[in-house]
């Protein structure tokens, strides 16, 4: 599977366009005007070849069935909202052929979400959300491809086994830079607060995390975590084990 298809994209002109024409539908009405193209559609000019229809047929057929699994287009229980994450995350980081590049665009996951999978953008959030339908760092897709880009460990028996983690977590390390930016510190990270949930009761395991990254921000001010990810992963994994360990002592077990 290539890495180098160009998507789809939707100015930010023509996505307001886009969200005017869904606005108030439900997931059962969206599902109708889904679709793998829009007259509006642009893609850059060069730098690969354009993404065959039929990959995004299948990624939307095989979204659509793990929903279904889950209830759509029903009303989404807030239990299934993990699991659905979860396996969208697996499914958008195996079955799309994106490269990070064309994945930093706004106006592709804007395309993405308001013209092949409105539905379930809308069935995921019940309300059409701007900051959930167009492109940025809270699209409803666009932050599942990353989480599943960012922590994906090969070495690991299940690679994608880390974007399973709790919600809060995610966004905990997600949306901190610091934590996020190199994939090899942020799988250090995760699997750190892997380790810590199972530690915990479940009730102190959220403020616990929150506690473990508080602790590694302010250990980053003495310690370059980018570079021992480069020089020694091992002393890496030392040294967020021992914060680890000392959230662990102050929130007892």
């Amino acid at each position: 599977m290539t890495d180098s298809y160009l998507f789809p994209r939707l100015s930010s002109a023509a996505a307001q366009g886009r969200l005017r024409e869904i606005a108030g539908k439900t997931p059962s009405e969206l599902s109708a005007l889904a679709s793998t193209g829009h007259h509006d559609a642009i893609f850059a000019p060069c730098g690969g070849s354009r993404v065959p229809e039929e990959v995004l047929r299948e990624l939307r057929r095989e979204m659509i069935e793990a929903a279904r699994e889950l209830g759509f287009p029903g009303d989404v229980r807030k239990g299934k909202v993990v699991s659905f994450d979860s396996t969208a995350a697996r499914l958008l980081r195996e079955r799309l052929p994106i490269s990070p590049g064309e994945a930093s665009r706004d106006d592709v996951w804007a395309f993405l979400t308001l013209v092949l999978l409105p539905d379930l953008a809308t069935w995921r959030f019940n309300e059409q959300q701007t900051s959930r339908v167009l492109g940025g760092v809270r699209n409803t897709f666009q932050r599942l491809w990353w989480r599943a880009w960012v922590l994906c460990d090969p070495e690991s028996e299940d690679p994608l086994a880390l974007v399973g983690l709790p919600e809060d977590a995610l966004v905990g390390l997600m949306e901190r830079p610091a934590l996020s930016s190199n994939p090899k510190v942020a799988v250090a990270i995760a699997k750190a607060v892997a380790t810590l949930a199972r530690s915990l009761p479940s009730a102190r395991r959220e403020d616990a995390w929150r506690d473990l990254y508080k602790r590694i921000r302010q250990r980053l001010v003495f310690v370059n975590f980018d570079l021992l990810a480069e020089t020694s992963n091992a002393e890496l994994e030392r040294q967020i084990d021992t914060l680890r360990i000392e959230t662990v002592r102050a929130f007892g077990t």
